[in-house]
């Protein structure tokens, strides 16, 4: 495979239109009414190190399709703090989700903004969401195959991560680096899509016994 590379950095031509796709989106996730206390779900607090803890056992598991959730974190993203969950699909698809985390008075937090410890974070009771999807396209066929230099490809899988910069990526395990990496070639091997933003019930998030 001399004219493919691995690297630990994506790359930026191919991504740009979608980042600014999802960014636009992102920001219209943000515009949401100030909230009335009573329309609000607590899910996290503010820690001494101005984190965001979520209260992961409020959160339900499973995507409504009944797709099992992997991850749920809290990320950084065009200037706002957001709930991202995570889930892969049976042929390896990841889906992700996000939605803007509130102030008590129902306002969106900026990512710079910190808060004394304790000091608890919200969903409004009906969320506006924006999903990605990351597709393979011939990622996966890397595994068990001879990479860069002649080390082998242990795994190979589309993601969306801290790694690729939340863009979907083909990421590769190698028998050269404990380290996860980004695969670099001049064919597409993993498809990003970006769905329409949407409006859900807190409900199909959080569990029904903590809300109210």
């Amino acid at each position: 495979m001399t004219s493919q590379q691995i690297s630990t950095r994506p790359p930026v031509r191919r991504i740009v239109l979608l980042h600014a796709i999802l960014s636009a989106a992102l920001l219209a996730l943000g515009a949401v009414p100030a909230l009335a206390a009573n329309q609000r779900v607590e899910v996290g607090q503010f820690t001494s190190s101005g984190t965001i803890a979520l209260q992961l056992p409020k959160f339900h598991e499973q995507f409504a399709d009944g797709t099992r959730i992997s991850e749920i974190t809290v990320a950084e993203y065009n200037g706002q703090r957001v709930v991202r969950r995570k889930g892969y699909s049976a042929s390896g698809s990841c889906r992700v989700e996000s939605t803007p985390i509130m102030t008590s008075n129902g306002q969106a937090i900026p990512s710079q903004v910190a808060a004394p410890a304790g000091t608890p974070v919200y969903l409004p009771v009906l969320i506006r969401v924006a999903v990605t999807g990351c597709s393979d396209s011939g990622c996966r066929d890397l595994a068990c195959v001879d990479a860069l230099g002649g080390h082998e490809t242990i795994r190979a899988w589309c993601d969306q991560t801290e790694l690729s910069d939340n863009l979907c990526r083909c990421h590769v395990d190698t028998t050269e680096s404990v380290d996860t990496k980004l695969f670099e070639s001049s064919l597409v091997t993993c498809r990003s899509s970006l769905g329409p933003l949407t409006s859900a019930q807190v409900s199909e998030w959080v569990r029904f016994q903590y809300i109210g």
